[in-house]
């Protein structure tokens, strides 16, 4: 927002102003007030962290405790067809013997009836052939030249026998050994089927076995889980109560002792000086990322030497990140003498000014990402994306990364350090 000036006038000033800026950054007001300001602004940030930590803690026990309710729901699904399945396993397997019995008597049955006209046929060529009238009409036929005529009765009771044969015994014995052979073949399909029926009774009563313990398993994992997620969503409500606590503690204490750390009245007649510490506070009480917060402040110190009171020479800018005069400052409800009004603030003190900072990232500037920017864990990326969105100046990109960037790295070894050496 700063009018452009000169490299060599902006050379000369950062030479000039180098050693003051990184000195310990001082606040106005009262000491006491700005030490309890920072130690509050700390617990916030302490506490969101652990809130962060809690709330992935919680992500992640709900899709443990999650995944192992689906597994025993699965499992019991899964026993349950089991068990049906050696119900069914034993139907059949109740069956098959039933049919393997009774196929194995049909076999003994028809292998006795095959047996017995076997034997009868047996008995009937004994008869034709072997008893002793076959040997007269064998007889017969070596004296049939003699005898003639006389010899044809004996060959027509010969036909006869061998008519018997033929037509009524052996008929037989070819069905009843059908018979048989069928009867064979069912007898092995029945003690087949029995015997895979056996095996599907096995194995479906395995399954039974083993689901059963995969039941319990599952059971008292879910149990375990459910447990760990009530531990974790406690743990997490705990932290958000005290993080609701802090933060309201933290705003109470910007608002009561506004007067005593940079509260100056209107228009001032003197500089309010460098409050880099008391808007790193605020930004890292209010969410934003060290790397973020650093960011800001890059930018802020090339802007106003991060003063609320600074006045642009020449130009428009205003206050600590010189939003002009005639725009942003005072030009319609969503400028920040607007916002001041509105809430009965100064607008001259860096608490207002860096709210207002606030409330244009979150609800002015549509293409300003405040999520993503407040996660930021990249100093120069955040100095560039700040100055890019919120800023919009002249200074080029080299400058930006350059200038700004290296403003950034400073205040964030300054700041950030003194913070871990809190903890």
């Amino acid at each position: 927002m700063a009018v452009r000036t000169t490299p060599a006038i902006i050379a000369a000033a950062i030479i000039a102003v180098a050693a003051a800026l990184f000195s310990a950054p001082t606040l106005t007001g009262s000491a006491t007030a700005e030490e309890t300001l920072t130690e509050l602004a700390q617990d916030v940030a302490n506490l969101r962290e652990r809130l962060d930590k809690a709330k992935k803690d919680v992500r992640a026990s709900n899709k443990v405790a999650t995944q192992a309710s689906n597994s025993l729901e699965d499992t019991k699904a899964e026993l349950e067809d089991a068990e049906q399945e050696l119900i069914s396993a034993r139907r059949s397997g109740r069956r098959a013997n039933s049919g393997a019995v009774s196929a194995a008597i049909a076999e003994q049955d028809t292998a006795q009836v095959a047996a017995a006209t076997r034997s009868e046929m047996v008995q009937l060529i004994r008869e034709a052939y072997v008893h002793g009238s076959a040997n007269a009409e064998l007889a017969a036929f070596v004296d049939f030249a003699a005898e003639g005529p006389q010899v044809l009765n004996v060959l027509a009771s010969h036909n006869v026998a061998s008519q018997r044969i033929e037509s009524s015994v052996l008929s037989r014995v070819e069905d009843t050994g059908d018979d048989a052979q069928d009867a064979a073949k069912q007898a092995d399909g029945a003690r087949n089927d029995m015997v895979a029926a056996t095996l599907r009774f096995d194995q479906a009563k395995d399954d039974v076995k083993r689901l059963n313990a995969k039941r319990d398993s599952d059971s008292k994992a879910a149990r375990r889980t459910g447990r760990d997620n009530k531990t974790s969503t406690a743990k997490y409500e705990q932290v958000e109560q005290r993080f609701i606590k802090a933060q309201a503690d933290f705003r109470a204490q910007l608002d009561f002792n506004g007067g005593a750390i940079g509260e100056i009245g209107s228009r001032p007649d003197s500089p309010a000086g460098n409050q880099a510490q008391l808007v790193w506070d605020i930004l890292i009480a209010e969410g934003f990322s060290q790397e973020a917060a650093a960011g800001i402040l890059g930018n802020l110190q090339q802007e106003s030497n991060i003063d609320p009171t600074l006045l642009q020479s020449g130009g428009p800018g205003t206050g600590l990140a010189q939003w002009s005069r005639g725009g942003r400052w005072d030009s319609g409800s969503n400028s920040l003498l607007a916002f001041a009004g509105s809430r009965g603030l100064d607008p001259w003190s860096a608490v207002t000014q860096t709210r207002f900072m606030i409330y244009e990232m979150e609800s002015v500037i549509g293409s300003f990402d405040l999520p993503a920017f407040q996660k930021s864990k990249d100093i120069v990326e955040a100095t560039v994306y700040f100055h890019d969105v919120f800023e919009r100046s002249a200074d080029s990109s080299a400058f930006v990364t350059g200038v700004r960037g290296s403003y950034a790295l400073n205040w964030y070894q300054a700041l950030a350090g003194n913070e871990e050496a809190k903890r």
